[in-house]
């Protein structure tokens, strides 16, 4: 892989849907290789990335097609998630080959990835192990749509933006809120958002004391947080 220094973003092929993250010195984003998207990135050095894979999240506004989390990526690509060390073998998926997947989040532990899920025309908030040992569960069903998972710091509550057709997530969307414990989220509740209020962004403070988002009152010319 070509090194690619912090000037290198501004001449970068940078996809569509560009997406740029960092963690623990090292700069991650997705960029355009010959109609493909393609994870590159930086630290001073040259980087593994996944170079038979085009990143692609598969789910419409479901959220974006990779995330880190301590020396791992996740990522999304051929409707699946996958786990790539930054430093060790090729790529794992985590998820089977079916339906379509959306913006993984791992948990601050790194025991498991939150993912947007969509089959036969239906979304669903999922969950699968980072290092897998069974099939993905449901963790969220009921709305149409679903996006922007988002845990606290200590793995302990999870948010996520849902909203039902015919509304668009910009019409108005739903704000959840839930405890996670060993069997997956309980007690959901609605914090934020309506049938016209929408929602976007959801994150916890670092000492996950709070929870912020942006949202859109009706007939506002500008976004709050």
């Amino acid at each position: 892989m070509p090194l690619h220094r912090p000037s290198d973003l501004a001449r970068a092929r940078l996809s569509p849907h560009a997406e740029v993250r960092s963690a623990r010195g090292c700069l991650f984003w997705i960029e355009q290789e010959g109609g493909r998207a393609r994870l590159v990135g930086w630290a001073g050095a040259p980087l593994r990335f996944a170079v038979q894979h085009a990143l692609e999240p598969g789910v419409g506004y479901g959220g974006g097609a990779f995330n880190l989390a301590s020396d791992d990526v996740f990522f999304v690509a051929e409707g699946r998630v996958w786990r790539l060390p930054r430093q060790g073998p090729e790529p794992r998926p985590l998820t089977p080959p079916f339906g379509a997947a959306a913006d993984p989040q791992p948990s601050p532990a790194g025991a498991h990835v939150v993912y947007v899920h969509h089959h036969e025309g239906r979304d669903v908030l999922a969950a699968a192990d980072a290092d897998p040992d069974g099939w993905p569960r449901v963790w969220a069903r009921g709305a149409d749509f679903y996006m922007q998972p988002a845990w606290s710091p200590d793995g302990g509550l999870l948010a996520w933006v849902e909203w039902d057709h015919p509304n668009m997530p910009w019409d108005g969307a739903r704000l959840m809120l839930a405890r996670v414990g060993a069997g997956g989220p309980s007690e959901a509740k609605r914090v934020a958002g309506g049938e016209r209020m929408p929602v976007f962004q959801p994150l916890f403070t670092p000492d996950g004391r709070g929870l912020v988002w942006v949202e859109n009152p009706e007939g506002a010319e500008l976004d709050r947080l």
